[in-house]
């Protein structure tokens, strides 16, 4: 029993003590801050990224092209069409492949990647042959992207496609 009660008392005299130690200091110093530092290589993981969108896009595959996407994602086309979630940039180009872009084919050059504040800015030029597709002259298009870490796996959030318009040659 004197155990139990020795215990006790230097339980409580623990606890008047960090107390004590707390009202002793008005304003404790702030905790230091930890600074996530991300040690990824953004363009590997980019170039990934669209090799499999190409993949994907050159065996007509609507479902493996959204596949890449987060569940929650955002796809702005080249017609500036906004296009939401996984399922619905999946259901949206196995459409085309069987429609306006049938037998087409792409070829994704990703030409800078880089971390911004936890997640992968990237950019790429998307060359297509898609002869029958009705689009204006033109040299391909711009995507960016954002990519994030999605439990463990990248994927896109964000996707912008813009078609490069023809453009006559500049005179001298």
């Amino acid at each position: 029993m004197n155990r139990a009660i020795h215990l006790a008392a230097v339980g409580s005299l623990l606890a008047a003590v960090a107390l004590s130690s707390c009202a002793s200091t008005p304003n404790p110093p702030p905790h230091p801050r930890k600074e996530t530092v991300m040690t990824v290589d953004a363009t590997e993981i980019a170039t990934r990224l669209a090799n499999h969108l190409e993949t994907a896009w050159n065996a007509a595959d609507g479902e493996s092209y959204g596949a890449v996407f987060t569940a929650d994602a955002s796809f702005v086309d080249i017609r500036g069409d906004h296009h939401r979630s996984r399922t619905a940039i999946g259901k949206g180009h196995d459409a085309i492949f069987r429609s306006i872009y049938r037998g087409s084919k792409v070829r994704f050059e990703v030409t800078s990647a880089n971390v911004l504040g936890g997640v992968i800015v990237a950019h790429a030029q998307v060359a297509m042959d898609a002869p029958a597709a009705p689009l204006p002259p033109n040299d391909g298009s711009t995507a960016t992207f954002v990519a994030v870490d999605d439990g463990g796996t990248w994927r896109i959030a964000a996707y912008h496609n813009t078609l490069r318009l023809g453009r006559p040659a500049a005179q001298p």
